[in-house]
């Protein structure tokens, strides 16, 4: 077998979480050791977009209010492996549940059959998904809900296939948790 001279970044490695939501902008609380993925190359995954909010409250003066500034939208980006879960029709694998959740909610669809394999395909308008997605920065977990995007797919032989997400989602204000990011490595 030959051997790859292909090695992630450690340093820039960004703990990351991925789930299915059943309902739209929902979070569905990923957990740790079930939803993680190992991501690199991606030190800054979590963005706030930033946006004026219109705002007209009543008032008894015909002066004109400003704006109010705030982030309403996220963005997510990180780079992973396109791998398979290791079990040939499962996708109950840490590190590959994520990736698939990552899949669909990029506009493809899942066929599993069991014990045989595992098939994506586009997915139709009426078939897309969103997932939450969860980044650890430096303790603070950020989360985006609701989050859809693409994915760009690119490889060679020495390297495997990597997969390029970009996520737009609903923001949600940063938290300090104790949650742990295992960020599992899926194997093919």
């Amino acid at each position: 077998m030959p051997t790859s001279n292909f090695s992630i970044s450690r340093a820039r490695q960004a703990p990351v979480m991925v789930k299915l939501e059943s309902t739209y902008g929902t979070d569905p609380t990923p957990a740790a050791g079930t939803d993680d993925l190992l991501t690199y190359s991606s030190e800054i995954v979590w963005g706030p977009q930033i946006s004026r909010i219109e705002f007209r409250p009543h008032g008894t003066s015909f002066t004109r209010g400003l704006d109010v500034i705030a982030a309403r939208l996220a963005t997510v980006n990180f780079r992973t492996w396109l791998c398979g879960s290791g079990t040939r029709g499962s996708t109950a694998v840490n590190g590959y549940r994520s990736l698939t959740a990552a899949l669909q909610a990029a506009g493809m669809t899942e066929t599993v059959s069991a014990s045989t394999s595992i098939t994506h395909a586009p997915a139709a308008v009426s078939g897309m998904k969103s997932v939450t997605i969860w980044a650890n920065h430096a303790g603070q977990v950020h989360k985006v809900n609701g989050a859809i995007g693409n994915v760009r797919m690119s490889g060679n032989p020495r390297t495997g296939l990597e997969c390029q997400f970009s996520f737009t989602g609903l923001y949600v204000a940063p938290v300090a948790v104790s949650t742990t990011f295992r960020s599992e490595e899926h194997t093919s």
